[in-house]
């Protein structure tokens, strides 16, 4: 395949938006198994598309570091009119500047699973998040790019 070929199949379009929130003591939502580092919440918050939205129950599991950290986030998405989506986020959370210890950058490759037929193309795509996360507040807030182009 060459370069060109590669342009024309992948062309990431925006999915939704994400804003999420740290609720501290809220139990696991998905699993307390970790895919990457430890249990550090769980939280919830909203999507907003043109093609989803609704509410998302989540945990972040991470393998810590002072200034890199290795991010799983996951969770379960119910969209407005009813349908559930899951959602597993491998990435990193990075801290640009350490006179700034609370707010971080975040990157991460997604992935969807869900049997409801209205959705079932999410199945097939792999997306791509860019946010950024506040330690003192413990907001998140993302951009969900599809990594596929739409049929």
């Amino acid at each position: 395949m060459e370069l060109g070929d590669l342009k024309k199949e992948h062309r990431p379009g925006l999915l939704f938006d994400v804003e999420l929130q740290y609720q501290p003591g809220m139990s696991a939502v998905m699993s307390s198994e970790a895919r990457l580092g430890k249990h550090v919440g769980s939280g919830d918050g909203t999507i907003r598309g043109a093609r989803i939205h609704g509410s998302v129950r989540w945990d972040l599991f991470e393998d810590q570091g002072e200034s890199v950290c290795g991010s799983n986030l996951r969770g379960l998405i119910e969209t407005n009119d009813e349908a559930h989506i899951q959602f597993d986020a491998m990435g990193f959370f990075m801290r640009p500047d350490k006179s700034k210890p609370n707010r971080w950058i975040t990157s991460a490759a997604v992935r969807f699973d869900t049997v409801d037929n209205r959705y079932k193309w999410l199945n097939t795509r792999l997306a791509m998040w860019e946010g950024r996360f506040d330690m003192k507040t413990g907001r998140h807030h993302y951009r969900v790019y599809s990594q596929v182009a739409e049929e």
